[in-house]
């Protein structure tokens, strides 16, 4: 782990903005935690940034695989609200299925995330307003469900789209 020195003198100190820890699990995976000071960023820019950090990082500037799956949701979805969010945490709710070795097809699985319902409340928050209003939101589904070839990826979407709009 990275030490930051942040003592100058008694009346100055040099705190970082932001923070990140990188942990490898050998033939697992990979975990990035973050803390930063909201005077860098708020929950929202924050949340784009690294959205924006892990999209080029993958895809380098080639963003047509995610463009192209969000549009295939859309184009399935019809009128129905789908945003990038939906489509990124069904990929990666998905993809972690895929990735782990489920003995029972029929176990139920979990997805926890966080929505921003600032414009979901009844009563608006102003423009002004600088902080966060995220709910959590809490879905499942059957593995056998979300790992079928054709319909998973599909299913996994409504699930996580039905979650949401219970904020909306």
């Amino acid at each position: 782990m990275l030490k930051v020195d942040t003592h100058v003198s008694d009346s100055i100190a040099i705190v970082p903005l932001a923070v990140i820890q990188i942990t490898l699990f050998p033939k697992s995976g990979i975990c990035f935690g973050f803390t930063y000071y909201h005077v860098l960023a708020d929950g929202n820019a924050f949340h784009g940034f690294m959205k924006s950090w892990a999209s080029i990082a993958k895809f380098g500037s080639d963003t047509e695989f995610l463009l192209g799956l969000k549009e295939l949701v859309i184009d399935r979805r019809g009128t129905q609200h789908t945003s990038s969010f939906m489509v990124t945490c069904t990929y990666i709710w998905v993809c972690i299925l895929k990735d782990e070795d489920n003995d029972d097809d029929d176990e139920l699985v979990h997805f926890v995330f966080t929505t921003d319902c600032r414009e979901c409340l009844d009563a608006p928050i102003p423009a002004t307003y600088f902080g966060n209003c995220i709910a959590f939101c809490f879905e499942k589904a059957r593995c056998s469900q979300l790992m079928q070839e054709k319909y998973g990826f599909f299913i996994a979407v409504e699930s996580i789209g039905e979650a949401i709009a219970t904020w909306v």
